[in-house]
């Protein structure tokens, strides 16, 4: 599936595909790993506080990816050692930190080269990345596409599709 897909009422639409865009990655990030997502809310002690400092650790990457964020650097903002951290983020979420971080880093990336013209540069930097050409290579592994081609689909004309 292309990601000019066909939508609801058979138009193609700019959020739509930066959905597909951010849907596919989310979900590659955690399917091609091979793990599951445990369910936290067994009851159990140790069950909620795994899922309270994963959602923590969750909510400082959400808030802070444009900063340096490391494994290390989320632990001791947290109070707990990196490896602890990092096996309950991954029992909670079946996704590690450092792809969760890289993910929303992505996902940023899109909404910005979507819904504005602020330069690559600009945009690699507000996400926490070192630069235009780290988030060349990041785009193109991810999604398969330049930020040229991701600005070029939101500049497509949108046109219903034929019946």
């Amino acid at each position: 599936m292309g990601l000019m897909h066909a939508c609801a009422y058979g138009r193609a639409s700019s959020s739509c595909w930066l959905g597909v865009v951010l849907g596919a990655l989310t979900a590659r990030s955690a399917s091609t790993r091979g793990h599951h997502v445990n369910d936290a809310s067994s009851g159990t002690v140790d069950a909620r506080l795994s899922s309270s400092l994963a959602y923590r650790a969750k909510a400082l990457i959400d808030g802070g990816y444009g900063s340096p964020l490391t494994l290390a650097s989320l632990a001791s903002q947290l109070g707990c050692h990196p490896k602890t951290l990092g096996r309950q983020y991954q029992q909670v979420f079946g996704i590690s930190v450092g792809h969760y971080i890289a993910a929303v880093r992505i996902q940023k990336a899109l909404e910005l080269l979507a819904q504005s013209d602020l330069k690559v540069e600009a945009i690699s930097r507000m996400v926490g990345l070192r630069g235009k050409a780290n988030l060349y290579r990041r785009l193109r592994r991810a999604v398969g596409l330049t930020p040229g081609q991701v600005r070029g689909l939101r500049r497509t004309p949108q046109h219903p599709a034929a019946d």
